[in-house]
């Protein structure tokens, strides 16, 4: 049995032998999930494009909100978030309408709740007002 060459440019999968484009933007074969060999994985200009972008948000600095932050101190005691620890919160008010008020158009009247939000993971801490 004679091996064939494959033309320069005709990339297959190593296990189903479905042919791989060079827009192919995966690793791995659409058709049977086999990973895809290193060589051909660098033939694919639409996989490095993708490579590349990633690499490139993993290292660029994230892009955050510049919003004060405080302590949230009860009684006496910083309270550290109880998800990550952390004790940076920014803060919000959130009015808490009733439907009573709503059905006579009186949602201003409605009381309001103010919301410590942890500046690191987002869980919300909420206090009646």
């Amino acid at each position: 049995m004679a091996i064939q060459e494959r033309p320069r440019g005709d990339l297959r999968c190593s296990k189903c032998e479905a042919k791989i484009g060079s827009d192919h933007p995966y690793s791995w074969c659409i058709k049977c999930g086999t990973p895809l060999p290193k060589d051909v994985q660098a033939q694919l200009a639409g996989l490095q494009a993708v490579k590349t972008a990633a690499a490139q948000a993993a290292t660029a600095p994230r892009k955050t909100k510049s919003r004060p932050t405080t302590e949230l101190v009860v009684e006496g005691r910083v309270i550290p978030c109880p998800i990550c620890g952390h004790d940076r919160y920014w803060t919000r008010k959130t009015t808490m309408p009733t439907v009573g008020l709503a059905l006579f158009d009186m949602e201003w009247a409605s009381s309001e709740a103010v919301n410590y939000v942890c500046d690191r993971c987002g869980h919300i801490l909420w206090f009646m007002g």
